[in-house]
């Protein structure tokens, strides 16, 4: 846009030498003719400046959004805790492979304040607990929390890391008993253990059963229990899986 004024201004004084070079021999002759004609052709060029600077906010604008739009998230990073004799299990699982009592657990993902920024810009939560680091030590914490809710989302991309349900969950039906335990902090690296305790068939989706899960969030440097919740997932048999 800055690249477009420049150009008008330069057409516009390419215009105004022109005419003043095809007036020079007779400026005399027909003063009050010539600065009329000057008077419009200044009109015109300050008409055209004026149109280019109203344009140049709405471009800036455009500009602004498109950068934004094509702007995107990095995925989070789950730092793996298998190894060759505790490898981590690539099975996966429908409905008929669940058994209440099987327990998991997952690698761990550390929680950053930049993740607690885009939360919060994201929902609209934007209490100061979690983003105001004296605001937050006024109230009894070391500096500024992660919101309860981000660390819930964790807990489920934490499961979904496993790679046991990826394709046979088809709802998320429900979640109970959630407890938030501890703050969570900036740098906390976070763990999920998940127990079955309860399967039942689906009464309205015969193809499928909900399987609930008892889930626990651990700040594992800490070694303690941030979170605990029981979510419900409705996950389909092997004789409907597609190919």
């Amino acid at each position: 846009m800055t690249e477009e004024i420049y150009k008008s201004w330069a057409e516009s004084a390419k215009k105004f030498i022109s005419f003043s070079m095809m007036q020079e021999t007779s400026a005399f002759a027909h003063f009050e003719d010539y600065f009329e004609q000057i008077g419009r052709m200044y009109s015109q060029i300050y008409q055209e400046l004026i149109s280019a600077y109203l344009e140049f906010p709405k471009a800036l604008a455009m500009k602004n959004v498109n950068t934004m739009e094509s702007i995107s998230a990095k995925p989070r990073v789950i730092y793996s805790t298998s190894t060759k004799e505790n490898p981590r299990p690539q099975l996966l699982m429908h409905f008929e492979d669940f058994a209440v009592g099987a327990s998991f657990s997952s690698g761990e993902t550390m929680v950053t304040r930049d993740d607690i920024q885009r939360f919060a810009d994201l929902t609209g939560d934007r209490n100061r607990l979690h983003l105001d680091d004296e605001f937050a030590k006024s109230n009894g914490f070391d500096g500024v929390i992660d919101h309860g809710l981000l660390t819930l989302s964790i807990a489920l991309g934490l499961w979904h890391s496993l790679d046991l349900t990826n394709g046979t969950i088809l709802a998320f039906a429900g979640l109970s008993n959630v407890s938030f335990k501890a703050p969570v902090y900036p740098g906390d690296r976070l763990r999920l253990t998940a127990e079955v305790v309860a399967m039942r068939e689906s009464k309205s989706k015969p193809k499928a059963g909900l399987v609930t899960l008892k889930m626990k969030v651990l700040d594992s440097p800490k070694g303690i229990v941030v979170l605990e919740a029981e979510p419900i997932f409705l996950i389909s048999k092997r004789e409907y899986a597609l190919d």
